[in-house]
């Protein structure tokens, strides 16, 4: 076999090295997310607006990609895996503390930081561990491979959430809730073992290869002044500001709205994760394609427009209609999330070339996280208000969901008319 034909095995490893670490990464997350966190923290003792903070630390936590412009890694791959192996090892922690003999107090202090320690390092070298496995993804085609990785990880993610979600279901109408846990945990610990040796196999790529087009761009200094006043950053960063904003002031408080107003069953709320995974699945490819073939804010665009709608159909959603107008919503947010979690980072990559990206991408996404958070913070005290009525309004009954997912859709539609004008659309390269 050539050199040029090793070099072209290496890579394909390497991208399906990726695919297979961002499966599992992806179902780790899913653990500690939505229904399965929010049912944790119920169980703790932990009320609903306290429960949608801490869903919401997923947001800050992404916050802390903003130390990934400071920091210069020589060893990538041990410092991923060492950070990865401790993070994931305090996701699994979390579903023993049902277990601890102490008190709801001290429970709640070892969830909270536990979580938020967990979410932050391994946020600080999410965009350095982005970089590193974006090499051997060649620039011409990055929409449809970001699809396809997304496929494999949605499937994956349905397969799981369904399994995990009947389990759990049964071990409570059984009444061993803590047997539960105990399965969670062991997800969490089988899929930790699985994702570093995927770390392990996946290798560096030689950045003077012509096998694949990794971008010509001029590197120039970035620093943090530099983020601050680049006009043509800080229009790109706000997209995704009012993004984030939308999505943390409404899905931190859905969790404990599908388990508890709307009445669902870990199964049913299984079966949403399945079906908008199916349709998120089936249009990730397409959307790919779109942004290959004319720009990734023509796709946002489009996304954006979806999630509106998706905005539009929470906002009415109650129990008498929850089953179907839920579903529907989810269906129409993960069509949108096919569009928007690829542009995330594509858009950035179109827009100032790969050599910049990583430490544009972590200040966007610093930014965006500590904003999302500090909505969910904000918009808290508001649901706790609007429980404490009795769910009405002026008068009129209301869920505080309603409310929040009204207001989202109104922040939507004017992301959609400020990226129009604010975002230039690039030449394809």
């Amino acid at each position: 076999m050539t050199v040029k034909g090793k070099r072209i095995n290496q890579y394909f490893l390497n991208r399906c090295l990726y695919i297979t670490e961002a499966l599992l990464e992806y179902l780790i997350s899913l653990t500690i997310a939505g229904a399965f966190i929010a049912r944790l923290s119920s169980y703790i003792g932990l009320p609903d607006e306290i429960t949608g903070i801490i869903t919401g630390m997923t947001s800050l936590g992404v916050a802390f990609q903003f130390l990934a412009i400071y920091i210069r890694i020589k060893s990538v791959k041990p410092t991923v895996i060492a950070v990865h192996v401790f993070n994931q090892s305090l996701f699994c922690l979390l579903y023993l503390i049902p277990f601890f003999n102490i008190s709801v107090l001290a429970k709640t202090i070892i969830f909270v930081t536990a979580l938020a320690v967990g979410l932050a390092i391994s946020n600080v070298i999410a965009p350095v561990k982005l970089n590193w496995y974006m090499k051997s993804v060649d620039t011409r085609c990055r929409g449809v491979f970001t699809a396809k990785k997304e496929i494999v990880s949605l499937i994956g993610g349905m397969i799981y959430t369904t399994v995990l979600g009947i389990l759990i279901d049964r071990f409570d109408s059984d009444g061993m809730t803590l047997r539960s846990f105990i399965a969670c945990a062991t997800a969490i610990f089988a899929a930790m073992a699985l994702h570093t040796l995927t770390l392990i196999f996946s290798k560096d790529v030689d950045p003077n290869s012509c096998e694949i087009a990794m971008g010509n761009e001029p590197e120039f200094h970035i620093d943090l002044k530099y983020l601050l006043t680049n006009k043509k950053i800080l229009s790109v960063v706000f997209i995704f500001v009012l993004w984030y904003i939308s999505i943390y002031m409404t899905t931190p408080f859905f969790g404990t709205y599908q388990i508890k107003e709307l009445g669902f069953s870990m199964t049913y709320i299984s079966v949403i994760s399945v079906v908008s995974g199916i349709t998120r699945a089936l249009f990730s490819i397409p959307i790919g394609k779109i942004a290959d073939k004319y720009s990734f804010k023509f796709m946002l665009l489009l996304s954006f427009g979806i999630l509106a709608v998706a905005f539009l159909f929470s906002t009415f959603t109650v129990p008498e209609n929850g089953k179907i107008f839920f579903m529907i919503y989810s269906v129409l947010l993960a069509v949108s999330y096919a569009g928007i979690g690829s542009a995330s980072y594509n858009l950035i990559y179109e827009q100032f070339g790969s050599e910049n990206s990583v430490p544009i991408i972590a200040f966007s996404n610093a930014v965006s996280g500590t904003v999302g958070f500090l909505t969910t913070l904000a918009v808290s005290p508001l649901i706790a208000l609007i429980q404490r009525n009795g769910n009405v309004i002026f008068g009129i009954p209301l869920y505080a969901q309603q409310l929040v997912s009204f207001i989202a859709f109104l922040i939507t539609v004017a992301v959609i008319f400020y990226l129009k004008s604010a975002v230039r659309t690039e030449k394809r390269r």
